[in-house]
């Protein structure tokens, strides 16, 4: 039983350890499939691949530790890559080996030196390499700057019978390798064969384009003997097949624009000696890169512009940029993008700008190509209302308001607003996710997107009931008095309210607890006035005295003009007599005395400086009541 156990053990780690192993496998090789490095492929390029396992891969060789999940190796011998997955911590390791095959070709050439006659041919040279058949042999001269092909590729023989004089190099290359070895000869001439240079304001390179096209030059001609004498030119077109029959005075040849190998022939008249070069146009179709440096993924209200730049890393290049909608052309690698808040929708959802396209042309071989970016704008507003919590009104009851904002659940919530509050008179902000006020009035609220930065607000108006609606005031009677009527001046109606009376002892002859009373003696009466509307409470004041002077004489309050009313807070007062006991009071609504000022002339210009609202006021001398009414200021 117990080696039974130890077996199940065995085989459940077994399990485990092949169950981990396998968690961890990944895979290396080679893109090319070739694990040599080479004179054509002097690197070994290695990848690993773990499918969707989160990787991360330490190379180790011969030249020390490389990572990544593909590296270029150069040096060869044993290598290995450990794959650790980055979650479980376990690793695996795979070895490979990097071989090395730079083996050049010989080359022998005979002989090493020829010479060449106008009368007759001139000697061959013969090239023979090794390593056949993988190699290829050619035979090229050194024209400046450039090594121009003058032989057909051949195997490993390769006979070249020149027809001018120079330096000749015979060349051969390892078609498995890459690997080269060059031999050079000498054709020397006895004769007045021409000696002459070809060159190419585009280096005989065609590129893109029908206005792409290049030309050959021919000059530097020499001749031996040196002396005065006139040579003329052939240029062979591609395919060349055979030997020119007609020579011109003209040493270009213009507007080429068919790649291929061309030959140059140059004639001295005078002895007839003929030489020539081979030159190869070739055609060069890369386009140039191009790639865009755009700082920010969009524009909105806290970034409203981004300039776009385009890049090529290519020389001897324009960039230009083309402009939506209209696809005007900007011709400087910068374009600045600005935001339009007039496209459609743009409250409500992300909205594009366009399609920006940079371009990129090679100056030189006039090819062209293009990157195109789309640019997004996020002008979303984060669209709210105010609301009350519980009641809409400061009264006595009441005396604050709680305002919060109502937003719209998918669009507000994703934009993470926030708020300001505004109370009148507006000079300060408060911000917070609600507001509770104490001040009556419009009140507005800046909501700000913490996502684009972008504001929209709202208002909410707070109404204010914390008036009685009710004055006191003097109420003049003929002495000896007999009974008088007290009653308080309403601004509003007078429902919803209870009065409470006192007087002077055994002065009140009717109940106390009506808006009006009959008193029989002089005094002040007082009023306690509860609204019910509002809990407000208020003590208004009746003074009851003898009415002497201008009431006496039966004044009439037509004879007292108090203009305009409506007023801005500027009053004319104008009066039918000049007394400088005369003024004017002013009242609020609860009652309170807000403004008073003398009546010294028969017209009186009065500035109050009170706010917008209802009042009631008093024109009075000698305390005696002259005139009472109502004074609204806008």
């Amino acid at each position: 039983m117990e080696k039974y156990l130890q077996y199940l053990l065995i085989i459940l780690s077994l399990t485990f350890n092949i169950s981990k192993l396998s968690a961890q496998a990944f895979t290396i090789g080679s893109p090319s499939n070739d694990y040599t490095i080479t004179c054509a492929n002097p690197v070994v390029t290695m990848t690993a691949n773990a499918g969707t396992a989160p990787f991360s891969y330490t190379w180790t060789g011969p030249s020390g530790t490389l990572t990544g999940n593909s590296v270029q190796i150069n040096v060869p011998g044993p290598w290995a890559c450990t794959g650790r997955n980055t979650v479980t911590s376990y690793s695996n390791q795979l070895s490979f080996m990097v071989y090395s095959n730079m083996q050049q070709p010989t080359v022998v050439v005979t002989p090493t030196v020829n010479n060449i006659t106008c009368a007759g041919s001139s000697g061959c040279f013969t090239l023979t390499s090794n390593l056949g058949p993988n190699v290829t042999t050619n035979w090229f001269a050194v024209m400046g700057a450039n090594s121009v092909y003058v032989g057909a590729a051949q195997g490993t023989i390769n006979i070249f019978c020149p027809s001018s004089p120079g330096v000749y190099w015979g060349e051969s290359i390892s078609n498995v390798t890459g690997c080269k070895a060059t031999k050079s000869v000498q054709v020397t001439a006895s004769v007045g064969v021409p000696m002459f240079t070809v060159t190419s304001p585009t280096n005989f390179t065609l590129g893109c384009g029908s206005t792409s096209v290049t030309s050959m030059q021919v000059s530097q001609v020499i001749t031996s003997p040196v002396a005065s004498v006139t040579t003329t030119y052939a240029f062979m077109s591609p395919p060349v097949t055979s030997t020119p029959t007609t020579f011109t005075v003209n040493p270009n040849l213009n507007n080429i624009t068919i790649p291929g190998t061309y030959v140059v022939y140059v004639k001295d008249i005078n002895n007839n000696c003929v030489s020539s070069q081979s030159f190869s146009v070739l055609q060069n179709t890369v386009t140039p890169n191009v790639y865009c440096l755009q700082p920010l993924s969009l524009v909105d209200c806290k970034n409203t512009s981004m300039v776009l730049t385009g890049i090529s890393s290519n020389t001897n290049t324009t960039i230009t940029w083309t402009i939506p909608p209209t696809n005007s052309v900007n011709p400087t690698p910068s374009q600045t993008v600005n935001i339009n808040p007039s496209l459609p929708n743009a409250s409500t959802m992300l909205t594009s700008l366009g399609f920006y396209s940079v371009g990129v042309t090679d100056n030189n071989s006039q090819c062209r190509n293009t990157h195109t970016v789309q640019i997004i704008q996020d002008l979303r507003k984060p669209i709210f209302t105010i609301a009350n919590l519980t009641n809409s009104v400061i009264s006595c009851s009441n005396p604050s308001v709680t305002l919060l904002p109502i937003i719209t659940p998918t669009l507000a919530v994703a934009l993470v607003p926030t708020y300001t509050w505004y109370p009148p008179p507006y000079t300060t902000g408060y911000p917070g996710t609600q507001y509770d006020s104490y001040t009556p009035g419009t009140h507005s609220a800046i909501s700000t997107s913490g996502v684009n930065g972008c504001t929209i607000s709202a208002t909410y108006n707070i109404a204010s009931d914390n008036s009685i609606g009710a004055f006191g005031g003097i109420i003049g009677v003929s002495c000896p008095i007999a009974t008088a009527v007290v009653s308080p001046t309403f601004v509003t109606s007078a429902s919803n309210l209870t009065f409470t009376w006192t007087g002077p002892p055994g002065a009140i002859l009717s109940p106390v607890n009506q808006s009006t009373i009959l008193v029989n003696a002089i005094g002040v009466y007082s009023c306690a006035i509860t609204s019910l509307s509002n809990s407000c409470n208020y003590t208004i004041y009746c003074s009851v005295q003898c009415a002497n002077g201008l009431l006496s004489q039966n004044f009439s309050t037509e004879m007292i003009s108090v203009y305009p009313n409506p007023s801005n807070g500027k009053l004319s007062v104008e009066l039918s007599f000049a007394n400088a006991r005369t003024k004017l009071t002013v009242f609020d609504a609860q009652g309170k005395l807000v403004f008073e000022s003398s009546l010294i002339n028969k017209l009186n210009k009065v500035e109050t400086n009170l706010p917008k609202g209802y009042y009631l006021y008093r024109i009075s001398s000698e305390n005696q009541v002259l005139k009472k009414d109502k004074l609204i200021i806008e």
